[in-house]
This record gives C-alpha cells, structure tokens and sequence, in this order.
C-alpha cells in the first residue's frame, strides 16, 4: 500500500481539523450539505449504530447489496491505509480527485465554522454517493447517534449492533445511557434491526420504537444458528430468521459475535426484500461469503501465525479471545497491545492478558496513546511476563529476536495498533 505526495498533503489537512475534536451537533453538518445541495436525500440509507461490529456489519450488508445488483456506497470509520477508505462505492475507494473537488466547495464553511474532520468526511461521502448514483448507502456512524453528524439521515433501515459501555465520558457511564443515545438514529414508522444482547439496552430500544411508531427486530430473540465449522479459513453454520432457513452459509470473518454481525445483515437485508427488490437468498449467501474486512481476527498464515484484531473495548477483548480459543483451542499467544489513554485499558487487560504467555507493550501512532511504558506497568500487575518496545516497529523487532515458529503472535487494543501493524506487515 502506496499514498502519493497529493494525497499526503490532503491527509494532513483533513486531519489538522481534528483540532476541532469531537462535535457533537448537526448545525455544521447542515451547512455544509446545504452548500452541496443536500446530497443526503438522493439514496436510500441504511445507518448503523453500536459499540462493536458497526464495521463487520456494515461491510456485509454492503456485499449483499452489491451482489444483488445495487449500486452500494459505504461509510465507515476510522480507516487503516488511508481517509479514502473511509467512503466506498462497490467496494472501490473515493477517488482523491473527488475529496479535492468537494472540498474546493465547502471550504469556506469548514473556515466559518470550523467544522470537524468527521463533519467534513460525512458532507464528502454523501456528496460522494450521489454523484455517483448510489442506490444503497451503508452509512456508519462515528460516536454516539442521536447528536452524531450522520443523524442528518432519513434512513430506510436503523442498525444498531452490540452495545456495551465506551466513551462512556460522553454517551454516558451505564448501558441504558449509552442505548439511548445510539437509539437516537431511529426514525419514525423504519424498521430497526439489532444484535444486542444486553436486555436494558433492548428494553431502551423497545420504547423509543413504541414512542417513534417503529418496529423493532432483535435477531437474538427472533433467530437461531447452528451447525458451525471454524477453522482458521473461514466459518460455515446455517441460519433460521423468521422468513427463510439459509444453509451452509460461508464467511471469512470469525467468532461467534460475526455470525450474529452476519444475521443482522441477513434480517435487515429480508426486511428490505420485496416489491421490485432484487435481494434473494443466493446475494445474500454470496455477499456474506465474499465479505472481507480487516483487521477482524485477520490470520496471516506463516511461521510465525499473525492475528490482527481492532478490539479497543473490554467486550471487543472478550470476544478475541473467544474467538482464539474457537480455532486454537488451548493454545496461548504472545501478545503485542497497545491502546488509548482515554479507554478502560484495566479491564482490556483483565480480558485479554490471561490467555497471554507475554506481552509486548507498544505504543500505537497517535496523540491519544498511551506509553508502551505505562502500558507494561499496569501489565505487571497481573503477574504476566511484559516488555515496553515504544512503537509497532519495535514491538516487531522485540518479537522477532526471540520468536518460535509455533507461535502466534495478537497485535491488538486499538485500530491505529492494527493500522501501525499492517504497514510493517506490506514491508516485511
């Protein structure tokens, strides 16, 4: 993976307005959509919510969309190579001619009101998907829901996956607070489809429905899988919604949590079958089969194994490490962590160190991080063998000089970790 000079230059001025921070708020996105002729209500969106598995989610409903013949956009965050591939369309990333063109037109409101860098990527992508003719946009949102800058949306289906307590120094320090928030995407008389599990934030889910006259569709309560077969390839299992039974469907993403991600692609994908729709069982099976995503328990095969996974949660470590023991068994791995100061990095370790034989502390390429330093210290707690290498690249080389080849080494505690890993990996 190569940037060229211009879209380096580009990169550092969309992300100088990260000095901007975090905005909760519509006005400024208003604005800017407005100076691009309100491209938001060109196509049909589907916007998703959550605490884990927005991505996954996201990508597969993406697939199955564009395995049935819809023109598809997608927009996630944050990225691993570059901003481009934050807004897809057909899986290709927004070209850097098209950020340039529309960034020409709303630069004078970026100045004005000094718009963030997530305000001004969603203006972009939207833009994007109806120059473009999107039919179908799988829209992501960037924290929270209700005051989130994507929330400009008429959507035709509401997502919202697995939710669980982070950034909770603004969505709120409890699981009911945090639903309420991520419900804040759910639009009158639209269907809403969740994967959660925890039963306050259904109940949540439950009464803004009833106050918002939407219907509410929680796959764990409405569906059933079986018959899964894990390997380090891919998954297979069948599933039972309300409507139809999918057999032997195939997905490279793993763990327990990727199949409910994929049911609720499934569900949201039936509920928006019918009338002239070209979605059946064949572009649903078919897009699951072909989704890929990164850095989701992303194996790279090799002596020594490399596991990828963007985990940045206490739940998010939880399910990796369920996930390992699923297709490793009882084996342990080396451990190569490294976070944000801002997460519950306590209960990250208390998840995930003790399937750990060592660790290797790093510290992930952002403002945000924490010292690989300060990492190991509260490592050393759990009486775990722990090294601070400083960054990625180190953390490679403390883990070359004494690697076997049965190994497996984790890279995991934040997205920018798996970023910063993936661009030693296509050196290497």
């Amino acid at each position: 993976m190569t940037i060229d000079s211009s879209e380096e230059k580009l990169a550092r001025y969309l992300f100088s307005l990260r000095r901007f921070g975090i905005r909760l708020g519509l006005e400024n996105i208003t604005r800017l959509l407005q100076v691009l002729q309100n491209p938001q209500c060109s196509f049909k969106a589907i916007h998703v919510a959550g605490t884990n598995g927005k991505g996954s989610t996201g990508a597969m409903m993406a697939s199955i969309f564009q395995k049935a013949g819809y023109k598809t956009g997608l927009y996630v965050s944050p990225h691993l190579f570059s901003f481009r591939e934050r807004i897809r369309v057909n899986g290709e990333w927004i070209f850097l001619s098209a950020v340039q063109t529309y960034l020409k037109k709303i630069r004078t409101t970026i100045d004005t009101y000094h718009c963030t860098f997530f305000e001004v990527m969603t203006a972009i992508a939207f833009a994007y998907f109806a120059d473009q003719g999107v039919e179908y946009a799988i829209v992501e949102t960037g924290l929270g829901g209700r005051l989130d800058a994507t929330n400009v949306l008429n959507p035709v289906a509401s997502v919202i996956t697995e939710i669980d307590l982070d950034h909770t120094e603004t969505l709120g320090g409890n699981v009911r607070d945090i639903a309420r928030e991520k419900a804040g995407i759910i639009k009158p008389n639209t269907p809403v489809i969740t994967s959660a599990h925890n039963h306050e934030a259904i109940d949540v889910f439950n009464e803004i429905c009833r106050e918002r006259e939407s219907t509410l569709y929680p796959v764990v309560q409405e569906c059933r899988y079986k018959d899964r077969i894990i390997s380090p390839e891919k998954m297979e299992f069948t599933v039972q919604t309300p409507l139809n039974l999918y057999s032997s469907i195939s997905l490279r993403l793993l763990g327990v949590h990727q199949i409910w991600n994929a049911v609720t692609a499934i569900r949201t994908a039936e509920l928006l079958e019918g009338g002239d729709s070209k979605i059946n069982g064949e572009s649903i099976k078919k897009g699951l089969a072909e989704t890929y995503w990164p850095g989701r328990f992303e194996i790279y095969s090799g002596n020594p194994t490399i596991i990828l996974d963007v985990a940045h949660n206490p739940n998010g470590m939880t399910q990796l490490v369920k996930t390992f023991r699923l297709v490793f068994h009882q084996k342990k791995f080396v451990l190569m962590m490294g976070v944000l100061a801002d997460k519950d990095f306590e209960s990250m370790i208390d998840n995930v160190v003790p399937q750990a034989k060592e660790v290797i502390a790093v510290q992930p390429n952002n403002p945000r991080a924490l010292t690989s330093s300060k990492l190991a210290e509260e490592i050393q707690k759990r009486n775990v063998p722990v090294q601070a290498a400083g960054t990625v690249k180190m953390g490679f080389a403390v883990f070359r000089k004494r690697a076997r080849d049965d190994d497996i080494l984790v890279i995991t505690g934040s997205s920018y970790s798996v970023s910063d890993a993936l661009l030693e990996l296509v050196k290497m």
